[in-house]
């Protein structure tokens, strides 16, 4: 903060979160004195944007409504945005996607797999219809190209899941609790099963 100490406070915004990963810090007196700690640590009067990491904890949507009521005392959730939520979240755990979000706590990977491009990779790919698993599909061979192009582009040979032993040192990092050796072989096999497909 010294760097931003010598510009006007409003010429910038200070975005932070609370990250309750442990099982003390979910009570709402701790949520809140975490939250003013950030105020000391970051040394200004107010912050522009306070986000909620891993609300809930994977408690089920029960759970994350008890975080949510905990985590905004000045405005507590009606039923409509709680119900908004729900839906919300029902429709994400519809996606295919892997909820991977780049936050990058998985790695360094002891075998140099760049796990974070190689999720997003396969999700960019999914969100843009180039994951055909059915070669007799009209549009197989265009997508395949995107895809195997694509990874190669994203990650380098050496870093790509291929290279994965399963030895699972990166999932108990994961906030999103994504079993990561299993994605990376299920994208390894994908890849292995375009690349039999090339002519």
């Amino acid at each position: 903060m010294v760097a931003l100490s010598r510009h006007p406070r409003d010429k910038y915004y200070i975005a932070t979160k609370l990250s309750n990963f442990a099982r003390e810090t979910w009570s709402r007196e701790a949520s809140i004195a975490m939250y003013r700690n950030s105020f000391r640590e970051l040394q200004v009067d107010y912050i522009d944007y306070m986000l909620l990491h891993a609300v809930g904890m994977g408690g089920g949507m029960e759970h994350l409504e008890d975080n949510l009521r905990t985590y905004c005392p000045l405005k507590p959730l009606t039923d409509d945005d709680f119900h908004f939520l729900q839906q919300v979240a029902t429709n994400m755990m519809e996606w295919n996607t892997i909820p991977c979000n780049d936050c990058k706590y998985c790695m360094p990977c002891p075998y140099g797999i760049d796990i974070p491009s190689i999720l997003l990779h396969y999700n960019k790919c999914l969100n843009e219809g180039n994951i055909i698993d059915d070669d007799t599909d009209d549009d197989y061979r265009r997508a395949r190209r995107a895809f195997l192009v694509g990874y190669d582009r994203s990650v380098p040979k050496l870093r790509q899941a291929s290279h994965c032993i399963g030895c699972n040192q990166c999932s108990p990092h994961c906030p999103q609790r994504i079993n990561i050796p299993h994605e990376l072989h299920r994208i390894d096999a994908f890849v292995e099963r375009l690349k039999q497909h090339l002519d």
